[in-house]
């Protein structure tokens, strides 16, 4: 499918325009910023998983008192964010070695309900078709990019329970086999194999675990891992709508992907995801790199926001007037 397809299929008035990175970023520096770190990936992903197992440790003993508000909060960010790892893993871009990837990304998945591989299959597909319809199911099915927000609509997504939903029910769904006919059609049989069995292992964990908790009596995994994730999946609705919504349906990457600038804890929780225009002009450069790459690509950054509280503002706006943020309202 050629570029100029790709753009007739938008539905923006917006021209696509051809983005001159190699002009910002010689071969050398991106030879540099596609190497991977051992050192960096480690570090992130045993903060990541350090931090939910200590605020997790300290949700159970104080169970009950004053604390356990805050600190349920902060289990279910942390585990909820999980899935900027897994979106990292999926690209193998993290560690050097590809099966410790694929591990670490299996072990995200399994955490938030989304089976890693699929997730693998179809994040692929949403970078080598962004924004384009009937293409890019993820923001489609996921992201509900297409649809005007009115606020009672924006919380109910906001609230995930929709996204929950759809992931337990692929799962199930995979265990009899089931697959989309865009699957079919974009997904090699091999890889779709793969994730039929992939559910099948899933559901093997999850049933163990049940088990376990009836035959020990146990609410822990309803205390620090199932509730808390469930109940503030918000925060990363939150984050992930801003990465493309609102922008146009145009094959220029730089057109329809957003930066969101904000803190290090946040770039941290989200694993430098804020520098999204960055990442999908260039996804083989691993997540502890996309700063530096952001610095030298920066006059190509068309979309960018200051925090994530700028942009929900402007979609509330819109969604009380009943109009669809973005190039059909504000921008």
């Amino acid at each position: 499918m050629t570029t100029n397809t790709l753009d007739n299929m938008g539905d923006s008035e917006m021209e696509a325009t051809t983005a001159q990175a190699k002009d910002l970023v010689s071969p050398e520096q991106l030879s540099d910023l596609m190497e991977r770190t051992h050192l960096e990936a480690w570090v992130q992903t045993l903060s990541h998983f350090g931090a939910i197992g200590l605020t997790g440790y300290a949700l159970y003993t104080m169970w009950g008192t004053w604390w356990t508000v805050p600190l349920f909060m902060l289990q279910g960010t942390l585990l909820t964010y999980l899935y900027a790892a897994q979106h990292e893993f999926s690209h193998f871009t993290p560690f050097k070695t590809r099966w410790l990837n694929v591990f670490w990304g299996g072990v995200c998945g399994f955490l938030g309900f989304f089976p890693y591989w699929m997730d693998r299959m179809h994040h692929m597909l949403h970078h080598q078709y962004t924004g384009v319809r009937d293409m890019d199911q993820e923001l489609a099915e996921w992201r509900f990019e297409d649809k005007p927000h009115t606020f009672t609509s924006y919380l109910w997504w906001l609230s995930g329970i929709d996204y929950y939903w759809g992931l337990i029910s692929v799962i199930i769904g995979r265990i009899f086999g089931k697959l989309t006919a865009y699957e079919k059609k974009m997904i090699s049989p091999s890889d779709c194999i793969l994730m039929v069995v992939e559910a099948w292992w899933y559901m093997v964990g999850y049933a163990l675990i049940i088990w376990l908790s009836i035959y020990y009596e146990s609410w822990l995994a309803l205390q620090v891992w199932i509730l808390p994730q469930f109940a503030m999946k918000w925060m990363h609705q939150a984050h992930n709508i801003a990465e493309h919504y609102g922008l146009p349906k145009v094959s220029d990457i730089t057109s329809n992907t957003r930066t969101i600038y904000t803190t290090p804890i946040n770039r941290w929780l989200v694993w430098n995801m804020t520098y999204h225009t960055a990442h999908h002009r260039f996804a083989n450069v691993p997540f502890y790199n996309l700063k530096k790459m952001d610095r030298l690509i920066r006059k190509e950054v068309k979309h960018s926001t200051k925090g994530y509280l700028t942009f929900h503002r402007r979609v509330l706006s819109c969604a009380f007037k009943g109009r669809r943020f973005g190039y059909e309202g504000l921008m």
